[in-house]
């Protein structure tokens, strides 16, 4: 069955508001959860070439696979500039908030997305880090090269490496103990 997964976004960015749709015409079956962590990585990678293009770079976000099979992004944009100094932050508070959904049942599949300056093996990447409530996880990188300012060379093959479960795993397995009650 071919599927056009389309996935629309906005973000805002010192008060400017940037926004588009990322189609990809593919093989996967969107209502296979199998197919999951394929789907969602297409579309993290396509917001991040879309946001390098359009800005140069951008702050992490995230997307999810609902668990009725629906796939959305969440940006994370920085408040103000003091949290744009601290990327990390913004990671971890994207994390947090999926973690929440992915704990209420609500999620088959979630993803964030980083633009990483320094991997030891690319350079400068899109790193996409991928996991599913089923166990799999994965992170996905892909080089670029900056050539002009908003023009860049994407590295044709993505490298794969074994990923930390952090948005599925049970709270025990994250030092949180047990659910209360």
């Amino acid at each position: 069955m071919m599927a056009t997964l389309r996935m629309s976004w906005r973000v805002a960015i010192r008060g400017r508001s940037y926004a588009g749709t990322i189609e990809t015409l593919d093989g996967l079956d969107p209502g296979d959860p199998d197919d999951d962590l394929e789907r969602l990585a297409r579309l993290l990678f396509g917001l991040a070439e879309e946001l390098l293009r359009r800005r140069g770079r951008f702050f992490p976000f995230g997307g999810v696979i609902w668990a009725e099979g629906g796939a959305e992004q969440l940006v994370a944009a920085p408040p103000n500039q003091a949290s744009a100094k601290d990327p990390g932050g913004l990671l971890d508070a994207l994390v947090a908030e999926l973690r929440t959904e992915a704990e209420g049942g609500r999620l088959r599949a979630a993803g964030t997305c980083v633009d990483v300056r320094q991997d030891p093996d690319l350079g400068q990447a899109i790193r996409v880090d991928l996991e599913d409530g089923a166990g799999d996880a994965r992170v996905v990188l892909i080089g670029y090269e900056r050539r002009f300012p908003r023009r860049f060379l994407i590295a044709p093959e993505p490298v794969e490496r074994p990923g930390v479960r952090r948005v599925f795993a049970p709270r025990l397995e994250r030092g949180e103990g047990p659910l209360p009650g």
